[in-house]
């Protein structure tokens, strides 16, 4: 019989250490969890200014809807906070706030248009939503780049250049068409409260709307990768092949 202080001591299972850049296979889970927050955020705060604009008109429901939809926004936000103070975190919950601030003039906008001070917070609105959605791209950048995910940093910074090139070519579409070729009307009808903005601020909202959807996929694709990233990294849970022997067998 085989003297057990002679057999060979296993090695110890690998600790939960962090990828990179101090990032655990737990917080790679929660970070992707958090990306698909924030694509649900951009996914209801289209619907949630539409309700703004048209249907809203009573102070608790704005405030009761503003609240309700940028809930994820936050909660996204404090998911996917990196190990280490980032100030293009900090940077996006601020502007964040900012957005939550700014929301309910929405309201006030659509019950008076002609109000500039309502115009004027209209257009700082769709400023800080731009910039929030930059801020994401370089939140996503910087936590593929502390994991040493070049693909995910490459696409991160592809939908950057599109989310700022988009806007700025539609908006030079349709300065072309309204100014040279007189196809586009000098202010859109779809409403009275747009009809009653100039068109430039027409404009300004129409292509605000662009960068949403470019923002939305690089969100899923982050939460993909990390997702992967978190499975693949040292001290992730390996799943027990017995159980998948008898998973296996039972599905036969």
């Amino acid at each position: 019989m085989d003297d057990p202080a002679a057999q060979p001591v296993p090695p110890p299972p690998p600790p939960a250490a962090s990828s990179r850049g101090g990032w655990t296979p737990q917080a790679l889970q929660w970070a992707g969890r958090g990306y698909l927050a924030l694509a649900g955020a951009l996914l209801l705060l289209p619907i949630l200014y539409f309700v703004l604009v048209f249907t809203a008109h009573h102070l608790f429901q704005i405030l009761l809807l503003t609240g309700c939809s940028f809930l994820p926004v936050f909660h996204g936000l404090s998911t996917v906070r990196p190990p280490r103070p980032r100030a293009v975190h900090a940077a996006a919950m601020m502007l964040a706030l900012v957005l939550a601030f700014l929301t309910p003039y929405l309201a006030f906008w659509g019950a008076h248009p002609s109000n500039p001070y309502f115009r004027a917070n209209i257009v700082l609105h769709s400023l800080a939503g731009l910039l929030w959605l930059a801020d994401l791209h370089l939140l996503v950048r910087a936590q593929a780049a502390d994991v040493g995910d070049a693909a995910m940093r490459i696409e991160a910074t592809s939908c950057l250049c599109l989310m700022a090139a988009l806007p700025l070519l539609t908006g030079l579409c349709l300065g072309l068409l309204a100014v040279r070729g007189h196809l586009f009307p000098p202010r859109l009808t779809l409403h009275p409260a747009f009809a009653a903005m100039p068109f430039p601020i027409q404009a300004l909202l129409l292509t605000a709307c662009l960068p949403y959807f470019v923002t939305l996929l690089m969100l899923l694709q982050a939460s993909n990768h990390a997702f992967s990233r978190a499975l693949e990294a040292p001290g992730a849970p390996i799943p027990d092949p017995k159980k998948r022997i008898a998973k296996g067998e039972e599905e036969a």
